[in-house]
């Protein structure tokens, strides 16, 4: 997940150097490295979303292990936390999702500036 937080936060800083310049052809030269870093965003989600959320690290996944409270023999506690984690990591991939929403209608607005 932290990967694609980093991601995330490359794209916001190409979309303010999108909007800071003024050279047309420096601005579509952005533009299509935008256009690149979002279609990598959204293939990693992908495979995040095909791995179940496995893009934690070893420890982030040691970490949430240790957090757990539930006793080794207690399912139900067990199926809770599972289900809390995996409802954590779709409210992150829905945040990242709408940002990346927010920023394509900022590339078409820029895109119909420069024509």
């Amino acid at each position: 997940m932290k990967e694609m937080q980093k991601k995330m936060q490359a794209m916001q800083e190409q979309m303010k150097q999108i909007q800071a310049t003024k050279n047309p052809e420096e601005r579509k030269k952005l533009m299509h490295q935008h256009m690149q870093s979002m279609n990598d965003g959204m293939m990693m989600m992908n495979k995040m979303d095909q791995n179940q959320g496995g893009m934690m690290s070893t420890g982030e996944s040691q970490q949430k292990s240790m957090a757990m409270d539930c006793k080794a023999d207690d399912s139900q506690c067990q199926a809770m936390q599972s289900m809390q984690n995996r409802q954590n990591m779709m409210q992150k991939r829905m945040q990242m999702m709408q940002m990346m929403m927010q920023q394509m209608m900022e590339h078409q607005a820029a895109e119909e500036a420069q024509q």
